[in-house]
């Protein structure tokens, strides 16, 4: 489907995608196939680490070619970082109840990916929650979240409620957005093994001479 995700919604048609064929890999079939290319090769590997990549920011996020629903999660996370941009939060979250259906196909990826879910929407609760001056909301959210998520969680409300010691034009722009950017982007890095159920699969394998 070359290009498609590049083109404006008003422009993208069916006749426009150029279809190509392309394999999909699970970790463990990725795995295997490292292992049998080592015993052929009679050398021995070791996977340094195997991880699944931009699991809710990869480019099909924003077109419904692989799933019922798009969203803007990509285009929202990556203007996060843009310097001196103020951009809306909204985009940020998800419904994932499209997915309940396909649960029962693969058990693995789906609860791996509702999980991940579950982490990046408590992360959009607390900002909502902070930009509400809620702090009830965010005292309750942070202390009933898992140790890691929450030292995040209280790091951002720290650097929501002392703006005023960041000497810059813009705190929400130059700060806090890239942090909340950031604070997505390691929850993904923080996953255990890549199951394959990203838009890419990262390995990377040492060989021995």
């Amino acid at each position: 489907m070359t290009w498609y995700y590049l083109l404006p919604p008003q422009e993208r048609s069916p006749e426009k995608v150029e279809w190509f064929d392309v394999t999909y890999w699970t970790g463990s079939e990725l795995i295997g196939l490292i292992e049998t290319a080592a015993k052929s090769a009679k050398r021995k590997t070791k996977i340094v680490t195997i991880r699944d990549r931009s699991i809710f920011v990869g480019r099909h996020m924003d077109t419904s070619i692989f799933k019922k629903q798009s969203h803007q999660t990509r285009v929202a996370v990556n203007r996060l970082f843009d310097r001196d941009y103020r951009g809306q939060i909204n985009g940020l979250s998800m419904d994932m109840n499209y997915l309940e259906e396909l649960k029962e196909a693969n058990i693995e990826s789906w609860t791996r990916i509702y999980d991940y879910y579950k982490q990046w929407q408590t992360v959009v609760n607390v900002l909502n929650a902070l930009m509400c001056n809620n702090n009830a909301e965010v005292k309750r959210i942070i202390e009933s979240s898992p140790a890691g998520i929450a030292d995040e969680l209280k790091m951002l409300a720290w650097l929501y409620r002392n703006a005023d010691r960041f000497p810059a034009v813009d705190f929400w722009a130059s700060v806090m957005e890239p942090q909340v950017a950031c604070v997505l982007r390691n929850l993904e890095l923080s996953l255990p093994q890549g199951l394959g159920c990203g838009h890419g699969l990262f390995c990377v394998v040492e060989v021995e001479n």
